[in-house]
């Protein structure tokens, strides 16, 4: 367990440890949270009728979920950058260990900046969520949403093996989730092909549940909740096992080819 943690710790350092701390604030707590007030105020001028607390919490979550899946496959993109990329394919070391070694990080930072965000979003648009019940279901969708990013992002990093710019990607996996998730736009307004792929978009039974428990009243419906984590955490183990397996079948076609990167 400890070289699990060591692993994970370095997988940090290598991709943040050289930023000056003035810049990681930038990036990591005033970037997210501005971008958070955007979306917000951007819906309520566009609805005024708009529920305040759950644009708080659906962005909060939402906007932060993307350092979970960014970060996540970023690292590898770091390992191909440096030549290293070879080293973890021929290491005898578990590639699950080692997938969820190096995100592992990333998950407890998007976790964290979520919270941070969500506190700091409350503040500044003066929206009272402060309550107990409300927050127990929060931390509980919050835990669910950041892993299915996580996920995610371990999927996707899969693609360094392919492409030789996952940046794209990843960013428009983003723009697909925000779209995809209801928080900016009422799911009844979003087209009915869009309707029915949204259950597979990560984020979108986090943010469901939301909904649920910021429009249920004093009461939280812990029950549908929990059916909103259960799916959220389901799907997330989906698309690391779609993962796992599209890593064994392009690492087998790369030995055919006698070669690793298959982007040329």
């Amino acid at each position: 367990m400890s070289d699990f943690f060591r692993l994970s710790y370095y997988s940090w350092i290598e991709l943040q440890g050289h930023i000056r701390p003035a810049l990681l604030v930038i990036t990591k707590i005033l970037n997210p949270v501005f971008t958070m007030l955007f979306f917000i105020f951007m819906v309520k001028h566009a609805r005024p009728e708009a529920n305040m607390k759950f644009l708080v919490l659906g962005n909060a979550l939402l906007i932060n979920s993307f350092v979970a899946a960014f970060n996540t496959a970023v690292a590898f993109t770091h390992e191909r950058q440096r030549g290293t990329l070879s080293l973890i394919i021929a290491s005898p070391v578990s590639r699950i260990r080692i997938f969820l070694a190096k995100g592992f990080p990333f998950l407890v930072e998007a976790f964290l900046i979520s919270v941070l965000a969500l506190v700091l979003g409350a503040l500044l648009t003066g929206t009272k969520l402060f309550s107990p019940s409300l927050m127990a279901g929060c931390l509980w969708l919050f835990m669910a949403g950041v892993f299915s990013s996580f996920c995610v992002g371990a999927a996707v990093s899969v693609l360094n093996l392919l492409v030789r710019d996952i940046l794209i990607i990843t960013n428009s996996l983003w723009f697909v989730m925000v779209i995809f998730s209801g928080v900016h736009v009422n799911p009844e307004n979003l087209p009915i092909i869009m309707l029915k792929l949204k259950p597979f978009i990560p984020m979108s039974h986090a943010i469901e549940g939301l909904r649920l428990i910021t429009s249920s009243g004093p009461g939280i419906p812990w029950g549908e909740l929990f059916l909103h984590v259960g799916l959220e955490l389901l799907m997330g183990v989906g698309y690391l096992a779609v993962g796992f397996i599209s890593f064994s079948l392009i690492e087998k076609i790369a030995i055919k080819a006698g070669r690793l990167d298959l982007s040329s």
